[in-house]
């Protein structure tokens, strides 16, 4: 083999290596956005009933998320609680798993279309969050 039939297929091989390279960066990169694609994001909502009003905030961080629970009576009394867990989010799916400080737990499951989670509440019917 020539020198210049050796360099061209060096070049070959070199483009073709910094292809694969580019390719499996980005699937890497999609994958991590899909998975972390609700870190640092906080989304709220408002629920009124008969007697009260609830504002339901929720944080999620890399794995794990937070969710401050705050109820207005009409006589003015408030109870806030506050949640921890973790959730599991294959787009557009979303399971949240939470408990409070007295080991109380639940679970929400739903989906997130644009700015919206819907979750499906037994009591409450679909409990919509917007993001912030």
């Amino acid at each position: 083999m020539n020198t210049s039939t050796s360099n061209q297929l060096n070049r070959i091989l070199l483009v073709v290596l910094l292809g694969f390279v580019v390719l499996q960066t980005s699937c890497k990169k999609e994958e991590k956005d899909i998975l972390n694609g609700l870190n640092g994001t906080v989304w709220k909502g408002t629920y009124i009933g008969e007697t009260w009003r609830e504002e339901m905030t929720i944080m999620f961080q890399e794995s794990t998320c937070t969710i401050k629970d705050k109820v207005t009576e009409d006589t003015g009394e408030t109870y806030t609680d506050t949640y921890t867990g973790t959730y599991d989010y294959s787009p557009p799916d979303i399971t949240i798993q939470f408990f409070d400080d007295e080991g109380n737990d639940g679970s929400l499951t739903g989906t997130i279309s644009g700015n919206k989670i819907t979750f499906y509440n037994d009591e409450l019917g679909a409990l919509v969050f917007t993001k912030q």
